[in-house]
């Protein structure tokens, strides 16, 4: 890869991954301002949302009305979570290869 490309590209993730955390940084100022994603008639203040802090948390978080990602165990959720996230790195860091 040409020197002037790769410093071209490098640029342009930059101001992508500047832009994306921009927008993220706003959307979460709008929604902690909106008191989004609170459950309803409970007011848990920041930081209260341990699952033994919460009444009836098993029919709020693992009810059928929930999003269970195919997913009926919640500890085969987190499994996939944790090779999601090692497969991301590996990628990162073949990428990060690449570009050098």
């Amino acid at each position: 890869m040409r020197e002037e490309t790769r410093e071209k590209l490098v640029k342009i993730m930059n101001c992508l991954a500047i832009f994306i955390c921009a927008v993220s940084l706003l959307i979460a100022i709008y929604l902690i301002s909106q008191d989004a994603g609170l459950i309803e008639g409970w007011n848990f203040g920041p930081g209260s949302y341990y699952y033994s802090d919460i009444p009836i948390w098993k029919e709020i978080f693992l009810s059928d009305k929930t999003l269970h990602l195919g997913f009926e165990n919640p500890i085969a959720a987190y499994g996939f979570f944790i090779i999601w996230g090692l497969l991301s790195f590996k990628v990162l860091l073949w990428l990060d290869k690449k570009l050098k």
